[in-house]
Parts: C-alpha cells; sequence; structure tokens
C-alpha cells in the first residue's frame, strides 16, 4: 500500500496559494538551507538531506489514466484541459496536479479517509477546516476571500468554495495570485480538497468553471493512505534497552 500524507490542516489553504503566490520561496528554500550551498554539500549530505527520490523512468505515469480530458483515480476527479499535464511526482505524494503547458496555472485534487487521520490522532471535520483556511490565509497573508460559499461537487454531500483574488507575493518581485480552494466531503468518510491557482494575470475564470463542474470525488476508487513518518533511530540511552548503572560491588 502506497502512503503519504494529506497536507495537514495547518497547511491545507497553502495548497491553492503555495505554488502561486509563495511557490517560489518555498521551492527556493526546499533546494538550499540558508546559509547553504547545494554544491558545496557532498553527495552522502545530499542523499541525506534530499531522502529516497525515485527514478523518473520508475514513476508511474498519471497522465495515462486521462481520459476524455478527465482523470480519475486515488478517490477523485480531476479535468486536465488541453494541453496540459498531470505531474508524476506530485502523483508519488498523493496528489493529483494538473499543470498548464505554459507552468502558470494549476489544478489540484486529493482526498483523505478520516477514519486513516482519527487512527493518527488528528480529528477532522469540514466546518474546522474552512475555519482554519479563513483564519490562516487572513493572518498569515492578510487577505479575505472574495468568494466564500456553498457549491454543488459530483459526489459530494456538501462543498465549499473560497476564493481568494490578488494574494500579494511573498516573494519580492512575484507577482500576485488568485486562487480557487474547494473543500468537501461525500458523507462517507472522505474529505476532499480540490483547487486552482495561477499568478493573477493568468487566473482563467473559464478554468474555475470547469473545476466546479468537473471535479468532485470517484466512487470507484480509493485516496491513499496517509504518509506515516520514517521512524528515527533513538539515541543510545534513549529508547530500547535501559542503561544500568555499572555495579562496583
Amino acid at each position: 500500500m502506497r502512503t503519504r500524507f494529506f497536507r495537514s490542516t495547518a497547511t491545507a489553504a497553502a495548497l491553492a496559494l503555495a505554488l502561486a503566490a509563495c511557490g517560489d520561496e518555498a521551492n527556493d528554500e526546499q533546494a538550499a538551507p540558508d546559509g547553504e550551498d547545494l554544491e558545496d554539500l557532498d553527495e552522502e549530505a545530499l542523499e541525506d538531506m534530499l531522502g529516497d527520490q525515485p527514478d523518473a523512468e520508475d514513476m508511474e505515469d498519471p497522465n495515462e489514466d486521462v481520459e476524455d480530458g478527465v482523470y480519475r483515480g486515488n478517490g477523485v476527479i480531476l479535468p486536465v484541459p488541453d494541453g496540459w499535464s498531470l505531474d508524476p511526482m506530485a502523483f508519488q505524494q498523493g496528489t493529483i496536479a494538473a499543470v498548464s503547458e505554459e507552468g502558470t496555472q494549476q489544478l489540484l485534487a486529493q482526498a483523505i479517509d478520516v477514519a486513516d487521520m482519527e487512527e493518527m490522532g488528528q480529528s477532522m471535520d469540514l466546518d474546522t477546516i474552512l475555519d482554519q483556511q479563513r483564519e490562516g490565509i487572513a493572518s498569515e497573508l492578510g487577505v479575505e476571500p472574495d468568494v466564500d460559499e456553498e457549491v454543488e461537487l459530483e459526489g459530494a454531500t456538501r462543498a465549499h468554495q473560497l476564493t481568494f483574488t490578488d494574494v500579494p507575493a511573498q516573494q519580492e518581485g512575484a507577482p500576485e495570485s488568485t486562487a480557487t480552494l474547494i473543500l468537501a466531503e461525500d458523507g462517507n468518510g472522505l474529505l476532499g480538497e480540490f483547487s486552482f491557482s495561477a499568478a493573477s494575470e493568468d487566473y482563467d475564470q473559464d478554468i474555475e468553471t470547469l473545476l466546479v463542474a468537473e471535479a468532485g470525488f470517484d466512487p470507484d476508487s480509493e485516496p491513499a493512505e496517509p504518509m506515516m513518518p520514517e521512524p528515527q533511530p533513538a539515541p543510545e540511552g534513549e529508547g530500547g534497552e535501559m542503561e544500568l548503572p555499572e555495579d562496583d560491588g
């Protein structure tokens, strides 16, 4: 079974905005830690920092499952407009990401089984997540949603759209962005997140309309399971066998 972590409620809103408003900055931070240059890292240190990365030729290509401009799988349905393609790397993490040919617009979809998260000690419900998104974006980016309303979404018993317009970029010189985030539930224990984000000048209202009209839950597939963090070896004397004091007698 493939495992991954559904983007946590604290960062779910950033799913729509990160690649547009904060994406360049976030990618820079991931590419090289403060004060370090990847060119200065030896191969072993670089591998330790990045972890195991699958070879491109070994990745499953989700584009092979796109039929008539729509992807169905991992519990979700996502439209893939003409000229767009799904990102295999994002797919490995359990996220369906469709990117425009120019790379300036992106559609995302993912689903989570609430029971899986409860087993990990995380409680989720749609209203709580919506409140966290409104408050988190207002606090971190200083914007309120221009659209905040219930919508109809395929396979959902309830769905809610938040659209943030002309969000200031977090990186100097980067353009403002616009993003639509739709959070939904299917009534059978699944939560879904669907989004469209782009630089404001590239934001296409027709793509937003397409997302609402064609995205949704896929009843014929299951979402990827949440990723559990890799267990880290305990330092000597912590965990494992207890260290006992030596007997002087």
